[in-house]
C-alpha cells in the first residue's frame, strides 16, 4: 500500500517504486487513468513515484501495488486517513468524564499524540504550566466539568461560583492558553468544547448554575471562533445529551428531575461516550476544517420530541 495521500498538500506525493497513483473525476465514466511518474526524489533516492494532486473536488486518490486488485476498504483507506486521520497533531484532552475518556482513545487511534489532563487545576498559573508540556498543540478538547442541579432555595453564591469558576472562567483560561501556543507555532488549530443541550433548553431541574454557565462557554466557543479565525483556528461546541455518564456530585441535595430523565424524549435512546467522540474527531480533523463557530447537537433527536 502506498504512502498516506493528503487532499490539502501542495506537496508532491512519494510513493514505493511498484506504486500506481490512479485518478479518477468524480462523475466520469471509464476506468481510471494511471498517472505515476518516477523519478529522482531529489536526495538521492531515484525510484520513487509522485504524483501532483489536482482539485480536491474533482478527484479522488488511489495508491495500490502494481499488478494487486484494490479492496474497497484499501482504495478508501487514503481518502478516509487524509480526512479523519490525526497522524502528527497533538491534542490536549481535558476532562475526567466518560465523553473525555472516550474521545482522547479515539484520537489515540487517528494517530495523535494526546495528553489527557483529567483533573488540572484551572488558575492561571496552573493553566500555564499545563501547556508547557504541550508546546506544539494542534487540538484542545475542553471536557472540564462541574454540574449538578440545584433547588433554588438552596443555591448558595459559592456553589453558583464553584460552577461558573471550571465551566466559563476554566473554559476561557484554556481557550485562551491553547490559542497563544497554535499562534506561536503558526499552524493554526481547533477548540472543542464540551458543552450541553441544558445550554440551549431546559433538561433537569434546578439546574441554574450548570446551564447557564455552559451558555457562557457557547459563547465564549463562538467568540474565540471570530477572533482567532485569521490564525487559521477554528473554535465549535458539541452539545452533548442523553448521554448517561457521570453521577452528579456528592452532596447534590436534588434528585435528577425534569424532561432529561423522561425516555419518551429520546427518540433514539439513550446514546454513549462513543457517540459522541466521532464528532469531536471531525472537528478536530481535516475533514472538519471550515466548520468554525457552531454549537454541535449530540442527542440523540431530544430537542425534537
Amino acid at each position: 500500500m502506498g504512502a498516506t495521500l493528503s487532499l490539502y498538500s501542495d506537496q508532491w506525493l512519494r510513493y514505493p517504486p511498484n506504486a500506481v497513483i490512479m485518478q479518477r473525476r468524480a462523475n466520469a465514466p471509464g476506468p481510471c487513468v494511471d498517472h505515476s511518474h518516477h523519478m529522482d526524489d531529489g536526495i538521492g533516492r531515484p525510484g520513487l513515484s509522485f504524483c501532483r494532486p489536482l482539485a480536491i473536488r474533482h478527484v479522488s486518490y488511489i495508491a495500490r501495488e502494481s499488478g494487486t486488485k484494490p479492496k474497497n476498504s484499501e482504495r478508501n483507506a487514503p481518502v478516509l486517513n487524509s480526512l479523519f486521520g490525526l497522524s502528527g497533531k497533538n491534542a490536549l484532552v481535558v476532562g475526567a468524564g466518560k465523553v473525555p475518556h472516550a474521545i482522547a482513545s479515539l484520537f489515540g487511534s487517528a494517530g495523535a499524540a494526546v495528553t489527557h489532563a483529567q483533573e488540572p487545576e484551572l488558575t492561571e498559573e496552573s493553566v500555564e504550566t499545563l501547556f508547557d508540556g504541550v508546546p506544539e498543540l494542534d487540538i484542545l478538547v475542553n471536557g472540564a466539568i462541574v454540574t449538578g442541579p440545584w433547588p433554588l432555595d438552596d443555591l448558595t453564591m459559592d456553589e453558583w461560583d464553584r460552577v461558573h469558576a471550571t465551566n466559563v472562567r476554566g473554559a476561557f483560561l484554556l481557550m485562551r492558553q491553547a490559542v497563544r501556543t497554535m499562534r506561536r507555532h503558526g499552524r493554526g488549530g481547533r477548540l472543542v468544547n464540551l458543552s450541553t443541550i441544558g445550554s440551549v433548553h431546559p433538561v433537569l431541574h434546578g439546574n441554574y448554575a450548570y446551564g447557564s454557565s455552559r451558555a457562557g462557554m457557547n459563547a465564549l466557543t463562538r467568540q474565540f471562533a471570530l477572533d482567532c479565525a485569521d490564525d487559521g483556528i477554528a473554535s465549535n461546541a458539541i452539545l452533548v445529551g442523553a448521554i448517561p455518564s457521570d453521577p452528579f456530585p456528592e452532596g447534590c441535595p436534588m434528585p435528577p428531575k425534569g424532561p432529561g430523565v423522561r425516555p419518551e424524549r429520546f427518540p433514539m435512546g439513550y446514546g454513549t461516550p462513543e457517540d459522541v467522540a466521532p464528532v469531536a474527531l471531525l472537528l478536530a480533523s481535516a475533514a472538519g476544517r471550515y466548520i468554525n463557530g457552531q454549537t454541535i447537537v449530540v442527542d440523540g433527536g431530544f430537542q425534537i420530541a
